[in-house]
């Protein structure tokens, strides 16, 4: 298929990973000498540090490359042949290489301007994509599940035994050095992301598509937590609950991280949907993805109707235990245990009782879901909630100033910004203007819909060129409205047919990229999507 994503496998000289690598020391290598000289390899490393979000001058590219020369290696003196690059890849003492040339092909077609849009079986993007406000630029990338071939997943052995001379492993090329304080719950949390990258790759080997519903059901939370014995599988989810609650609980309720990031919408408990994405783009794993270049933000609703709930869980809290500052959480209108018990035996609650017996794990759920922060700022430009900015009269340091926990249980609460925050939607009519009754709502009065005008009027005044929200179930995985200045990203396929088997209704699963242009002067907002 012309929309086939391989991933590099660097145990295999005839794969595609290794032709890409190839490929690349061709591009640097622009005298054709067949080496990397000094000036070349600086070029690659300003390149990969533009990738990582952290600018593309040339003296940060000179000293972070001087850091990978050994001992006595002068610059000058430095020849990087194409099998000496390809082992240092492979080994991985030099990192970052993943987000160059990722594919064979771009996928859906070139990166789309402001205004353009594209036929559906090109890319599955919606035909009427609006202006984007200036220094933001939306590109869609599509992978059709029905028709596609698992792509091959990325297999890397750590081996630092044999250097290549010239090189030595650079510490900001090794992975969230963060403290491990906790050491009980890290071994819990690296045994449970081992068992997920395991996953993944079977999940690569798999030739036709399946629905969540009929994959793995019933057997996947013993074989991840590596016992059948539900008390010691109590036991340790309690331990990474406890661990994820003290990290985020100093997180703040508003965080702020630079760009590269992908943002992940609603998940609902939709296991095999998250991996696939994690399959086609990029997993936020050490060893065989792209945590070290790119951030990830997992825009709440992870739970409720899916079959997978607590599994989806364990899945993001070990994330957040082993990357705690690059994997980050937001908390949905779901994480909410006044919400989980109308969804009855395809709620949370119920899903925990079938799993353990008894309220125990639910309950220390939403111990740790009431401290989960309820917004983001990518690079002070892009604002990430999970429901919308309701009737926009709040400012980002009120929000900020909110002290968690956070329970909705409280009455002065329903009618805040805070729940709009987890509950409104935007307008879908950019001809309807200002605050309109939300159907969610029920006329209580508590949730909103806002129309452009409100977006518009909040993105001015707070400085921001866009707003990243989930909440919503998209034909195609995301959607842009508001003049460009909103998109929303919903990340579980299929999710009508997950309550009614007998509806036609399908959707797209999508994640977000948010990423600097060439320029690193505007943010470029590419939805991926599978079908």
């Amino acid at each position: 298929s012309p929309h086939d994503v391989h991933h590099p496998r660097s145990n295999d000289r005839t794969s595609w990973g290794i032709q890409r690598l190839n490929y690349i020391h061709k591009v640097y290598d622009t005298n054709g000498d067949g080496v990397l000289d000094w000036q070349e390899f600086c070029t690659l490393v300003k390149h990969v540090r533009t990738h990582r979000g952290e600018g593309r001058d040339v003296a940060g590219a000179e000293a972070e490359a001087t850091g990978y020369l050994a001992g006595g290696v002068e610059p000058k003196q430095l020849r990087i042949t194409v099998e000496e690059f390809i082992i240092e890849v492979e080994r991985q003492r030099f990192r970052g290489t993943s987000s160059l040339y990722r594919t064979k092909r771009p996928i859906g077609g070139p990166e789309l301007p402001p205004g353009s849009s594209s036929s559906r079986e090109a890319s599955a993007a919606p035909s009427n994509i609006p202006a984007a406000p200036a220094r933001v630029v939306y590109d869609n990338h599509v992978i059709r599940k029905e028709s596609h071939d698992a792509a091959v997943s990325m297999s890397v052995t750590l081996d630092h035994k044999h250097a290549v001379p010239g090189f030595q492993l650079h510490p900001n090329m090794q992975g969230d050095q963060t403290a491990r304080h906790d050491v009980p719950a890290y071994t819990i949390a690296v045994r449970i992301l081992d068992k997920f990258e395991e996953l993944s790759k079977d999940l690569a080997n798999e030739r036709r598509d399946q629905p969540d519903l009929r994959w793995r059901n019933g057997t996947l939370m013993a074989w991840i937590l590596g016992t059948n014995d539900i008390p010691k599988q109590a036991q340790d989810i309690s331990t990474l609950f406890s661990a994820v609650q003290s990290i985020i609980a100093p997180q703040g309720t508003l965080f702020r991280v630079p760009a590269p990031v992908k943002v992940y919408g609603d998940i609902h408990g939709q296991l095999r949907d998250t991996l696939l994405l994690f399959l086609e783009y990029g997993a936020p794993f050490h060893r065989s993805g792209d945590i070290e270049l790119v951030q990830y933000i997992f825009n709440g609703d992870w739970v409720d109707r899916g079959p997978h709930q607590i599994e989806t869980v364990l899945l993001l809290f070990a994330l957040k235990v082993r990357y705690p500052n690059r994997v980050w959480l937001i908390r949905g209108n779901h994480e909410d245990c006044r919400v989980n018990p109308h969804y009855g035996e395809a709620g949370f609650q119920q899903h925990c009782l079938r799993k353990f017996g008894d309220n125990t794990i639910f309950n220390r759920a939403h111990e740790v879901f009431a401290w989960l922060p309820v917004a983001c700022v990518i690079s002070e430009r892009i604002l990430v909630v999970h429901g919308g900015i309701g009737k926009g009269e709040w400012t980002l340091d009120e929000l900020a100033a909110v002290k968690r926990p956070i329970y909705f249980d409280d009455p002065t609460l329903l009618s805040g910004f805070l729940y709009n925050i987890l509950w409104s939607d935007p307008v879908h009519d950019d001809g309807i203007q200002g605050i309109n009754p939300n159907e969610r709502d029920r006329g209580l009065g508590h949730v909103v819909r806002f129309g452009a005008d409100i977006t518009t009027q909040f993105c001015k005044r707070h400085n921001l060129e866009l707003i990243i929200r989930s909440h919503e179930c998209i034909q195609h995985g995301f959607e842009v409205a508001h003049t460009g200045r909103l998109v929303t990203v919903f990340s579980a396929r299929n999710y009508v047919r997950t309550m009614d088997s007998r509806t036609k209704f399908r959707n797209d699963g999508a994640v977000l990229f948010v990423t600097w242009d060439d320029t690193h002067t505007a943010l470029k907002v590419r939805p991926k999507a599978i079908a």
